[in-house]
């Protein structure tokens, strides 16, 4: 939540130098961010029954 403000608010863009990310970059990003999240799911499942 806070990177969001970071990320998309005036005062976090000028104080931190950062910039919106296009909509184009956040499809590049979420196949990459799915894949984080099932094998952690995963290595979690496989650790309890172990």
């Amino acid at each position: 939540m806070i990177a969001l403000l970071i990320i998309y608010t005036g005062i976090g863009n000028t104080f931190f130098g950062t910039a919106p990310l296009k909509p184009s970059l956040w499809l590049i990003l979420l196949p990459f961010s799915i894949m984080l999240f099932l094998a952690e799911e995963l290595r979690k499942r496989i650790r309890t029954i172990l």
